[in-house]
């Protein structure tokens, strides 16, 4: 009698003569060793799959030797017939929604979203010290230092160059402005000595300056009174619900000598800052303001953040240097606002500029070259403000390192450095994964804790190049913060010892409840980017997306395995569309599969180069596509720009009918196409399989992942369909981002012919994504978690209303969304199913398919 059975370690299945249970042998897969179970009486042998009885330290899974019979044509699916014996499984209606089953143990690979890290940072915070060890670690203080006196003067001269600046400012808006009033007063003799035809020239001579000079002084008056925008509101803390953290702040004040914070405030970013509240007035005796980003706390140890503490009030140990330097990096955002910010009036000039009439035409043009010229000059101004206090900038950014040396020690200062920049980097992965989760109407609850489950996923490359960065870069010119590898070379020359705080620990213990916390905060900067798009209940933990993502990836690279890393996405997949139901024949359904395996192996290579064809007919139609938009709307064009015999209306066509031809031939062979049919056939039957509840039973999770499958399979096979067109809206936008290259790079907006090519282009998008979303319809719901109950493909990868074919960027943003969603969903949906699919051929004793065995079994066969 054989017997199957799983290894512990890496779940590989074997088959194992019975007269070894009891004994201990070794995996021949992964090496390890484990103890053969003994067969259980209830449970009937599994013999579908032929295979040589093997020792129990030989692969036993079956492989299709030379006496294999060869096998042609593709594998059928399982076929839809109802199955009372076998102890087949009745087919139930679909759920509505997939429950996806978490990703296995060791299911990934080591980086990215199978590294530990990623579950540990997604775990709830825990306190690991007492309120009293923490505080009883200020045992001393630091030394105050006093700046250079040739330092303390350069602020003055610094100070004094800054506030010049903004009355440079004002003296230009003075000159425009009696400039303009000399005009109308000693040039209004123009209009008296011309008579007739002359007098409108005359009066358009008179009165263009005067519009000029008014609508220049208008413009640069309203910026004195503009008030910056306002950023997300920060949230307050109050003494007595985290009485610990403003103990450990006024800990941290005393040994630095500072003064404490009048309020503690915390928000999302990856920064901690200390200004003082008033505005403008607030630099003379406005109160402190400590601002703590969270996501830098869940990063940072507790000597770290001590040591960043220590930064933010040395500046303010620095006195009045510190409330001059607030007074010049005011005087830079100004300055700043004033030449870059556009507005509602900018864009009067402007449709001026663009109008009918010749009139409007000439004053658009007029006032937009003083305005021009008046920014011209303060962009000069502001260069020289920003060059002349970017050097105290860095100094008072070496001064307040000082502090931070002193508080935690050299080599701690340069860990927070590089923990820093992580936090950065990670924080970026963050933003993408808010972005990803909006798809679905849904947002994680607690955005630092999904900043740090986003580490251990930033790509060793990455972190390389990172590190590089630090040691190689060098402090600029513009640079308002020195370079980190002349910090921290400072820091260790200042403090080459540990400093006088040496308590460790994670820096969130100094939190009454550091989640609850957390996650207040992320709703706030939800609510200050969405307003009343999102409610309490759309936000899901932090855990469930770190689950979803691994149960993604490890679909990706599953799909990758069962597909041998060939299934192009822009071909069509002949997946039935009815879910696949119990075979007849389970055991004949069984050895279908080894031979389907060697099939794919076989014509896997034919598959692919057809796939490297398609991608250059697409490529061809693309330009073929582009061409003729541009020569139906008269534009001149190069033939060897486009691959075209000659740049004619019917050179294009030709170009473009050829390449349609050939992208549709391979379309429509998709259907019967050997590695396709085979693949769709492969999968189709293991899922039918999967339908017959004794193997259901002897998958990992069997009836979860049935029930997931059948969730999924719907939305799979529609979108295996409609890959087609979505490379076909693909090639649309394509044509479109191509004409307004050529018509950003003709240097005439008003340039008719290019517009028009730009408009037809956009037409053209436009029915296509129309087409795209009556085919994807509404007929097939979204599979997966979502906060909407009633969701639909189309609903989901499409905007509720179309743009309008002179809407550009409205279609270029919905056709991108709509592809990239959709693309997505199939790789994801596809994935789900391709685990399930090795899971059960597992079960069976047939091992997972690697891309590089069968790289391997092709040389060997063409060898």
């Amino acid at each position: 009698m054989v017997m199957q059975v799983e290894c512990p370690s890496c779940r590989a299945a074997i088959r194992v003569r019975a007269e070894h249970a009891g004994r201990r042998g070794r995996c021949p897969h992964c090496q390890a060793m484990f103890a053969v179970p003994a067969p259980s009486a209830a449970e009937p042998e599994l013999a579908w799959v032929a295979a040589p009885e093997a020792p129990f330290d030989v692969d036993a899974a079956p492989t299709p030797g030379p006496e294999s019979p060869p096998m042609p044509d593709p594998v059928p699916a399982a076929e839809s017939v109802p199955v009372e014996d076998d102890g087949a499984y009745a087919l139930a209606d679909a759920p509505r929604r997939a429950k996806t089953v978490k990703a296995r143990a060791g299911g990934l690979s080591e980086a990215g979203f199978g590294a530990r890290g990623v579950a540990e940072a997604a775990a709830p915070t825990r306190r690991t010290l007492h309120a009293r060890e923490m505080l009883a670690a200020f045992v001393d203080r630091i030394e105050p230092f006093r700046p250079a006196l040739g330092y303390r003067l350069w602020i003055l001269i610094v100070a004094a160059v800054m506030v010049l600046l903004p009355l440079v400012y004002v003296a230009l808006i003075v000159l425009v402005g009696l400039a303009t009033a000399y005009h109308a007063v000693h040039n209004i003799t123009i209009l008296t000595a011309v008579r007739g035809a002359a007098v409108k020239i005359a009066l358009l001579i008179y009165a263009a300056p005067l519009v000029a000079g008014a609508m220049t002084v208008l413009l640069m008056i309203k910026p004195l009174f503009a008030r910056p925008a306002r950023g997300p509101k920060a949230r307050s803390l109050d003494p007595g619900e985290e009485p610990l953290l403003h103990a450990f702040v006024d800990g941290v004040c005393a040994s630095v000598g500072a003064p404490r914070p009048a309020r503690i405030e915390v928000d999302c970013q990856v920064n901690a800052s200390a200004a003082r509240e008033g505005g403008l007035l607030g630099i003379v005796g406005g109160r402190l303001i400590l601002t703590i980003g969270l996501p830098l706390v869940a990063g940072l140890s507790l000597k770290q953040f001590a040591g960043v503490l220590a930064h933010e009030f040395g500046h303010f140990s620095q006195g009045a240097g510190m409330r001059l330097y607030s007074l010049i990096m005011r005087v830079n955002l100004w300055f700043a606002r004033v030449v870059y910010q556009r507005d509602q009036w900018d864009e009067t000039l402007a449709e001026w500029s663009s109008h009918e009439h010749g009139l409007y035409i000439f004053l658009g043009w007029v006032c937009r070259l003083a305005v021009w010229l008046a920014r011209r000059v303060l962009w000069v101004l502001m260069t020289i403000g920003h060059v002349v206090s970017g050097f105290l900038s860095r100094q008072m950014e070496f001064d307040a390192d000082r502090y931070q040396a002193r508080m935690v020690g050299g080599a701690c200062f340069a860990d927070t450095m590089w923990q820093v920049r992580l936090l950065s980097l990670a924080a970026n992965g963050a933003g993408a994964d808010l972005n990803t989760s909006w798809q679905q109407r849904r947002l994680p609850d607690n955005y630092p804790k999904l900043v740090m489950t986003n580490i251990p996923q930033i790509p060793q490359e990455v972190v390389t190049a990172l590190r590089q960065d630090i040691e190689t870069t060098s402090s600029g010119l513009f640079d308002t913060h020195p370079c980190a590898r002349d910090r921290i070379a400072s820091a260790r020359r200042e403090a080459p010892g540990d400093g006088i705080f040496h308590l460790d620990g994670p820096a969130t213990d100094v939190f009454r409840d550091f989640d609850a916390l957390a996650k207040g905060a992320s709703f706030d900067m939800y609510r200050a980017s969405l307003g009343n798009q999102i409610a309490p209940e759309q936000l899901f933990e932090v855990a469930e997306l770190v689950e979803s993502q691994a149960a993604v990836q490890e679909g990706i690279e599953a799909a990758g395995r069962f597909f041998l890393a060939s299934l192009d996405p822009a071909r069509r997949l002949p997946l039935p569309a009815d879910y696949p139901a119990a075979p007849a024949d389970p055991r004949a359904a069984g050895r279908l599969l080894p031979r389907a395996r060697s099939t794919l192996q076989a014509v896997r290579e034919d598959y692919r180069a057809t796939s490297r064809q398609l991608l250059e007919l697409g490529n061809r139609l693309v330009q073929a596509e582009l061409a003729l938009t541009l020569l139906k709307a008269d534009v001149k064009i190069k033939a060897s720009d486009y691959d075209l015999k000659s740049a004619t209306v019917p050179a294009a066509e030709s170009a473009r009918d050829q390449a349609e031809a050939g992208v549709r031939r391979i379309d429509e062979a998709d259907g019967t196409d050997p590695f396709a049919a085979t693949a769709a056939g492969r999968l189709t039957a293991v899922l039918g399989l999967l339908e017959v509840d004794r193997l259901a039973d002897r998958v990992p999770d069997g009836r979860d992942r049935r029930d997931e499958a059948r969730a999924v399979y719907r939305c799979t096979a529609h979108l295996a369909g409609l890959m087609p067109q979505l490379a076909r809206l693909a090639r649309s936008r394509a044509v479109l981002l191509g004409t307004l290259e050529v018509f950003q790079s003709g240097g005439d907006p008003k340039n008719q012919p290019r517009i028009n090519a730009v408009l037809r282009a956009a037409s053209s998008l436009r029915d296509r994504l129309e087409e795209s979303r009556w085919m994807v319809g509404d007929s097939v719901e979204y599979p997966f978690e979502h906060a909407q109950e009633d969701m639909t493909l189309g609903k989901f990868a499409f905007p509720p209303v179309m743009p309008d074919k002179q809407d550009i960027n409205g279609l270029l943003e919905g056709s991108a969304e709509a592809i990239n969603h959709l693309v997505m969903l199939y790789r994801r949906a596809l994935g789900r199913l391709a685990i399930t699919a090795e899971e059960v051929e597992r079960a069976m004793g047939l091992s997972p398919i690697v891309a590089e065995e069968a790289e391997e079994a092709n040389a060997a066969a063409g060898a």
